[in-house]
């Protein structure tokens, strides 16, 4: 039977690291843009949350699946997502899709974040990070069922 751990660690290393040409900017995309299996486009669109594909998000996907992978049983459901610690990448974040200040917004209402601007676009990144923890941790687990109960008939 298949781990949660082992089968995060099987679409982990499905992604890799490119760089966009016009901006410099490395990120995160699946290897080989054809043949996804269902399991892993199910995934990959539900923690996108309705935004569409989105640099952001497939970081969240990655950082999710590499914190699942390298935890042990006992620490799944503990696992948290922390903001990124400088200014510059909080605002490019906020600033790369209208939707992440609903985040911000629902990060500050559910927090009751007090300490500026810079502290709540930090808890709204953070929101959105754990969220999609969240989204990868449900897909797995559902996926899982599916594919041990495969195994055992």
């Amino acid at each position: 039977m298949k781990t949660i751990q082992e089968l995060a660690n099987d679409y982990l290393n499905q992604f890799e690291i490119a760089i966009r040409i016009e901006s410099k900017n490395k990120f995160w995309r699946r290897k080989g843009k054809d043949n996804i299996e269902d399991d892993l486009y199910t995934l990959i669109y539900d923690a996108h949350n309705e935004m569409g594909p989105d640099d952001y998000t497939y970081n969240f996907i990655v950082e999710s699946l590499d914190m699942i992978s390298d935890s042990s049983d006992d620490e799944l459901e503990d696992l948290y997502l922390e903001a990124d610690i400088y200014n510059y990448e909080l605002f490019n974040w906020l600033a790369s899709h209208s939707h992440r200040i609903s985040y911000c917004d629902d990060a500050q209402e559910e927090y009751r974040q007090e300490n500026g601007i810079i502290g709540i676009i930090s808890a709204g990144q953070q929101f959105e990070k754990n969220e999609v923890l969240a989204s990868v941790r449900n897909s797995l687990e559902v996926i899982l069922e599916k594919i041990n109960a495969e195994d055992s008939e």
